[in-house]
């Protein structure tokens, strides 16, 4: 992706950073200097009251990021494409296969990959022919992506 998308909030993972924490094992593997403070901890709390009293924003906030990251890999469309050996073949066919980065419901990217197509040994490498593969991908993800988004958008 040529623009770094800021992670997505996770809610239960900064619930359970702040939950969990044991600055008394935190201190005996040597990853603090110093055990949590009695304002620390005060402040600690405070946190995991705020947010477990916050936590149905949160999580609607979370859902409205990753939709957002969705919309935005689709308008962008950044991907690759390489050849890609098929290891089932007895052939070994060669397939040009185009990849981009999609967020699964949870906010994490999940590499999401199409076949463009076999690739034929006699034709030769040119800028052509990659700008035809590239044509071949931008279309094909697109039509993947926005089916791949509307059936998501049905379950919620």
């Amino acid at each position: 992706m040529k623009t770094k998308f800021p992670d997505i909030l996770k809610y239960k993972e900064w619930i359970k950073l702040f939950s969990e924490v044991d600055f008394q094992e935190l201190k005996s593997s040597h990853k603090v200097d110093n055990l949590e403070s009695k304002e620390m901890s005060d402040r600690r709390f405070e946190i995991i009251k705020k947010m477990e009293s916050m936590g149905t924003d949160f999580n609607e906030l979370e859902k409205l990021m990753i939709d957002y990251k969705r919309l935005f890999v689709m308008n962008e469309l950044d991907f690759k494409i390489n050849p890609q050996k098929d290891l089932k073949s007895t052939n070994n066919n060669t397939y040009m296969t185009a990849k981009i980065m999609w967020p699964d419901d949870s906010g994490e990217d999940r590499a999401v990959r199409i076949s463009l197509g076999r690739i034929d040994e006699n034709e030769e490498y040119s800028k052509e022919l990659e700008n035809k593969y590239l044509e071949m991908g931008k279309t094909a993800l697109k039509k993947l992506l926005k089916e791949t988004y509307v059936k998501e958008k049905s379950v919620k």
